[in-house]
This record gives C-alpha cells, structure tokens and sequence, in this order.
C-alpha cells in the first residue's frame, strides 16, 4: 500500500510527535522532576550548612579560647605552687598567723587537657576590708586562679570573720 503525498506529511508529522514525547518522557520529564526536588531540598541544604558555619565558628572560638588558657598556663611557669602562692599573698595581705591552707582534690574531667587542682583557704579573726584585699590579690595576680564559692561567718571566740574561700586553677596534662 502506497501512502500519498498528504499522508506521508501526516504519519512523519506523527512519527515526530511520538519521538517528541518519548524524549520528553525518557530525557526531559526525568530531568524536570530532578529539579523540584532539588528546589525542595536545596532550604534544607542551606540550613545544614548555616548550622555547619555556626558548629564551625563555635570551634574555632573554642579553639582560641584553649590556646590562650595554655598560653596563660605556660605564663606562669610550669613551677606553679598554688599552695606557696596563695600563702604569699596571704601573708603580703597581713594575715600571717591568721590563716590556713590545704589541698582539695578534684577528679579529672574525661576528654579534657586541663586537669583542675583547688585549695581550701581558712582565713581567721579578719575583717572584711582584709578579706577583699585577700581576693583582689588573688585575682590581680593574673595566675588564672577562680573563687567558685566562699563563706563568711563570725568567730565565736574572737572578734573578726571567719571566711571559708575554695580557689581553683587549671594546669595542662
């Protein structure tokens, strides 16, 4: 069977439809959904990667923030005594035979590269002026040392304060 002319035109025209749509359906429509859902996932990708530059930026500060805690550490000198020091000031402070010292022991934290060691200083018959003067020593020392908690009471046997402070420090491992 011979086609004319006209249906020639109609059957390629429609041989060219059906490989039209076969394309679109095979290369194309594939192509088309790939692209929704990467315009659906691409918020949720840019989220992740804004808490990625946060998680970042917070290392990178803590990062500092551990080299300039060992610089301080390395500052002070690896013979550090906290018990010979805090005694110095003690007696600097006019509290000679008005205090004592002793070591309080502390576990070491698990991943950590600092160990800590504390002191319990006992600060006898004072007044409050010598007990600030005791602190502001300590802290102007610049020995990285913290006063997490202290108490003050009265004597019972004599007149002044009585003041309980725990001081802390760190030293690397």
């Amino acid at each position: 069977m011979k086609l004319r002319k006209r249906e020639r035109k109609a059957v390629i025209i429609l041989l060219a439809v059906a490989v039209i749509v076969a394309v679109y359906r095979l290369v194309l429509e594939e192509r088309v959904s790939e692209m929704r859902s990467l315009s659906r996932s691409v918020p949720e990708k840019e989220k992740t990667l804004e808490k990625v530059r946060d998680l970042r930026v917070r290392y990178l500060r803590k990062q500092s923030e551990e080299t300039a805690l060992r610089k301080k550490i390395e500052g002070r000198g690896a013979r550090f005594d906290g018990f010979v020091f805090l005694k110095q000031v003690a007696e600097n402070a006019g509290l000679r035979d008005r205090h004592t010292i002793s070591l309080q022991p502390y576990r070491a934290e698990k991943g950590s590269k600092f160990t800590r060691q504390g002191w319990r200083v006992e600060l006898r018959g004072v007044s409050q002026p010598e007990i600030g003067d005791f602190l502001r020593r300590v802290y102007a020392a610049d020995k990285l040392l913290l006063v997490p908690e202290f108490t003050i009471t009265p004597e019972q046997r004599t007149e002044g304060l009585r003041a309980e402070i725990q001081v802390l420090t760190l030293f690397l491992k």
